[in-house]
């Protein structure tokens, strides 16, 4: 991994903080990849296309993180995603709750939508 970082140090442009860009791309999208299904989603997104099996990429980045230099611009997409997280912490903590137990609210609106039907149906026979 060595050749990479020098391949990309000496080939910077002067925009760079740092020069080391892919290193910091590849190291966010290892960050990314935990499960096999990461890679399947992100195959699935177009963000990540290979010949490899899902388990073999999984092991390529595993192996190949370790080895990057972290750059200016991975610190500069992980303090990102921590200000989106502590701005939109109320809106994640309600996706993760409705994500995490869409079945269950499913089961129990459709049983109270049963049981209004019914309550409706008794106060019209009774009236």
């Amino acid at each position: 991994m060595v050749g990479l970082e020098v391949a990309e140090a000496t080939t910077a442009s002067n925009n760079d903080t740092d020069g080391f860009v892919m290193s910091s791309y590849l190291s966010v999208l290892g960050m990314l990849i935990d499960r096999e299904e990461d890679v399947q989603e992100l195959r699935g997104r177009g963000i990540q296309c290979s010949h490899l099996s899902n388990a073999q990429t999984l092991s390529f980045f595993k192996v190949l993180v370790q080895d990057l230099r972290l750059g200016f611009n991975y610190f500069a997409i992980v303090q990102g995603i921590d200000a989106y997280i502590r701005t939109r912490l109320v809106r994640i903590a309600v996706h993760k709750f409705l994500y995490n137990n869409f079945k269950l609210i499913a089961a129990v609106l459709s049983i109270a939508s049963v049981l209004v039907g019914i309550f409706k149906m008794l106060y019209s026979v009774k009236k």
